[in-house]
């Protein structure tokens, strides 16, 4: 399901370079959002934030 970058929550799954990743939350900043998701690597899970604009569409995948 594609949705807009404004309109996603925290707890949904969204597709991030290919991948699933858990968003932990979503704010407003600079005209546009800052989301912020749960990345896995080799050193564990971390918090990582990225900003856009409100209107690009997402991906929005099943929990």
């Amino acid at each position: 399901m594609k949705t807009t970058a404004d309109q996603v929550r925290a707890g949904q799954y969204i597709e991030v370079e290919g991948k699933s990743v858990r968003v932990l939350g979503v704010r407003p900043h600079n005209g546009g959002v800052r989301i912020t998701v749960e990345l896995t690597g080799d050193e564990g899970t971390v918090p990582v934030g990225f900003w856009s604009r409100a209107g690009t569409r997402l991906r929005v995948l099943p929990a």
